[in-house]
């Protein structure tokens, strides 16, 4: 033994201060006399501190200590280095020896609790009566006094957002009134239900420098259905992120999420995009209804020469399957009418999507994660790996995509995928530009389908309108330019020309219900993979198309227009670029 350590005579004792029982559940509080739990230990054994205290190895300098000789004595140890904490429990011990069982203690400490800080609580100041009651603005907190607020406050983290709101959300008004109430979670429940029954694609939450303006895009076209005070735009954003696990307090950077909610029987998915802007996030929400049905190519308006060859292209084995246009277009809605036209038992389909739109029964879906390498690309590369008999790669954006695609159909199987051009023989140069030899295009490419989306006229409100003699001469003239050869698409030109629009009505939006596809397919011909293998210029293409029989998007639409399913100015403004 060194020198420097001190040695303790046995005859000398040392007792231990244990603060069991206060901090101990199993303690009954009846019994939460400190001095009772002064243990004394003359042979200088460790005892193990079961407390949140550490133990204290105190000399017993005097033997006329109370504590030494009464252990149930009342007295406190006045040592230097535990008198704060045993002043402290004297306090907190008096304040609940009242409580007669550890649960009441328990529940004391409980209502001590405050109650956390969450979006609910956030008062607001809301304008009832668009924003004024004399002249002044109330305010509305997410209390318990809120009877607005429901008692299930599960709901609040639940997907089943839908039970915050008592009844479906259709016109301006209800969601005008929802906004006027204050209550953030049912201010969001509102908007998305809003948005879900006017069957909106978009819903865009903008701050502006003097108010919040709220949009969807109905049918294509950004329509307000509100406009409140900006204090609403934080709790509002803050809501949406928390339901979307995204961070609330950065609002530098973009970000983006998602997140499901149900509505009665309906499940939604919306996907969220926050963008910084001067006056504030602007928030857009894109809403894809999972319950409702996948439509066919009938349904979207496919019809003619084109469907029918799309069906014989579909029905090969092997060849590539193209679906051009804009974003926003309806390309990805086509290529799931496809895959639900061959989705049958004995067929093997594996899709690459970004992201996956519409779930179907019986087909391998992936959702390709660019962050962490799972591109296209790489994921065709598994994909072969599969044993598939049919391929769909979501978007063709690069290079080596458009390589790998052109690889997959030349191995036998059909591929489905989408390039963004303005029209069908776009398409050809495109691929060449980003690095496909044209010999390799021509073999593997077998149909490019190019499309737009019009609205539709509300069969309840149509009514026939006269247009201007000189619009009806350049209709006759686009008429006249369908080929000869294409007799299916001829027989649809009706023998008197007769145009319609929609006057408006309760049931759609400035007389428009719906929306539905135009078509230009175009089928690879000896004559159009001569021109791509010697890289002649789109035109040319388009005009050996044509003389192939094809017909443009304009002539397709003014078709449907004289049948009366669009009208005319639609057509136009969908086809203005072409």
């Amino acid at each position: 033994m060194s020198q420097d350590q001190t040695i303790i005579e046995p005859a000398q004792t040392k007792r231990r201060i244990s603060f069991k029982g206060f901090f101990d559940p199993s303690f009954d509080n009846t019994q939460s006399n400190i001095s009772s739990h002064v243990n004394q230990d003359v042979n200088h054994q460790v005892i193990s501190n079961e407390g949140m205290f550490p133990n204290y190895d105190l000399p017993e300098e005097t033997t006329d200590d109370p504590l030494a000789t009464s252990p149930s004595d009342n007295s406190v140890v006045s040592h230097p280095q535990i008198q704060a904490q045993t002043d402290k429990l004297e306090v907190d011990n008096a304040a609940v020896q009242e409580n007669s069982t550890v649960n009441n203690f328990q529940q004391l400490q409980q209502e001590n609790v405050a109650e956390p800080a969450t979006i609910e609580n956030v008062k607001t100041v809301v304008p009832p009566d668009n924003g004024k009651q004399d002249g002044k603005f109330i305010e509305v907190s997410g209390s318990n006094e809120n009877p607005n607020k429901t008692d299930n406050s599960s709901q609040l983290d639940s997907a089943d957002i839908g039970g915050l709101l008592d009844k479906d959300i259709f016109s301006e008004g209800d969601l005008a009134e929802i906004v006027g109430q204050g209550y953030i979670p049912k201010i969001v429940a509102g908007i998305i239900n809003f948005a879900l029954n006017r069957k909106a694609s978009d819903i865009h939450i903008e701050p502006q420098s003097k108010m919040l303006r709220i949009r969807c895009r109905i049918d294509g076209v950004l329509i307000d259905i509100a406009k409140t005070q900006l204090s609403l735009h934080p709790p509002i954003i803050s809501r949406i992120k928390i339901l979307s696990k995204l961070k609330i307090d950065e609002t530098r950077i973009p970000q983006d999420g998602r997140f499901g909610v149900v509505f009665k029987d309906k499940e939604v998915d919306v996907r969220v995009s926050c963008l910084p802007t001067v006056h504030g996030e602007k928030v857009v929400l894109r809403i894809l209804d999972k319950s409702q049905k996948i439509l066919s190519l009938e349904d979207l308006g496919m019809v003619g020469s084109g469907f029918d060859k799309t069906i014989e292209a579909i029905k090969k084995p092997w060849g590539i399957v193209l679906v051009t246009g804009p974003t926003g277009s309806g390309k990805s809605t086509t290529l799931n009418a496809v895959l639900s036209r061959l989705n049958q038992p004995g067929i093997n389909i594996v899709t690459l999507e970004d992201p996956v739109e519409y779930e179907s029964p019986g087909i391998n879906q992936c959702q390709v994660k660019p962050d962490i390498g799972f591109t296209f690309a790489a994921g065709l590369r598994s994909v072969l790996r599969q044993d598939p008999n049919i391929i769909m790669v979501g978007e063709i954006r690069d290079a080596e995509t458009a390589s790998m695609t052109t690889h997959a159909a030349l191995t036998g199987h059909l591929v489905l995928s989408t390039l963004h051009t303005n029209d069908t023989a776009g398409s050809l140069p495109r691929l060449i530009n980003m690095g496909v030899e044209p010999f390799l295009i021509t073999s593997a490419v077998d149909l490019v389908i190019a499309q737009r989306l019009v609205r539709v006229i509300c069969p309840k409100c149509k009514e026939k309108i006269k247009l201007p003699p000189k619009l009806v001469e350049e209709i006759k003239r686009e008429l006249d330019m369908i080929p000869q050869n294409n007799l299916s698409d001829r027989a649809r030109i009706p023998r008197e020309m007769r145009f319609f629009y929609g006057r408006g009505c309760s049931e759609c939006t400035s007389g428009f219900k719906g929306r539905m596809g135009i078509f230009e397919v175009m089928r690879m011909t000896p004559k159009i993979e001569d021109l791509a293998v010697s890289r002649r210029p789109s035109n040319e293409i388009f005009s050996a198309s044509k003389e192939d029989g094809m017909i443009t998007l304009k002539q397709d639409g003014i078709l449907k227009a004289l049948a009366g399913t669009t009208t005319v100015d639609e057509i136009l403004q969908a086809t203005m670029s072409n």
